[in-house]
């Protein structure tokens, strides 16, 4: 009777079951390597020694470069890098409310709520860690644009 639904679940599954063992089988590869790693760091020739040393120091100097990438994202977005982009939202709210568009009153209100979620989780950011507010930040900065175009598409029409 629904056979198109028992083989989107079917397909589901054996999408899920395909996911679960590629990061299982990523999570073991990155185990293994760094047991070599250890391995030769600790119980490997002089050869061996030397070339975990140098991927262990080519690790860290990796590090140390994230970290000045991400204290300088920090500074830039203390400066008011997204400032910008809200300031777009609430002027294009404006004119939403101002336009003689027919505009049903759900919908403005819907953008005027979501803007106000965007707006708390920017400034829960300023209270998180460095590492989550990167990948936090990418998703509100799409979020508000994606916002700002329906905005400005309504304005539009």
């Amino acid at each position: 009777m629904f056979p198109k639904v028992g083989i989107s679940i079917g397909m589901n599954f054996v999408q899920a079951k395909i996911n679960y063992f590629m990061k299982f089988l990523f999570r073991l590869l990155v185990l293994l390597f760094l047991l070599k790693l250890a391995y030769n760091y600790f119980l490997g020739d002089d050869q061996e020694k030397s070339s975990a040393q140098s991927v262990l120091d080519s690790a860290k100097e990796m590090s140390h470069s994230v970290g000045k990438m991400l204290s300088s994202e920090k500074e830039s977005y203390e400066d008011g890098r997204y400032n910008q982009l809200l300031e777009n939202l609430s002027n294009s709210l404006l004119k939403l409310k101002t336009s003689d568009a027919a505009m049903s009153k759900e919908v403005l209100e819907e953008i005027e709520r979501e803007e106000e979620v965007l707006k708390q989780e920017y400034e829960s950011l300023k209270m998180q860690d460095e590492n989550s507010r990167m990948y936090q930040k990418k998703q509100i900065n799409h979020r508000l644009m994606e916002l700002l175009d329906k905005s400005l598409d309504h304005i539009k029409e």
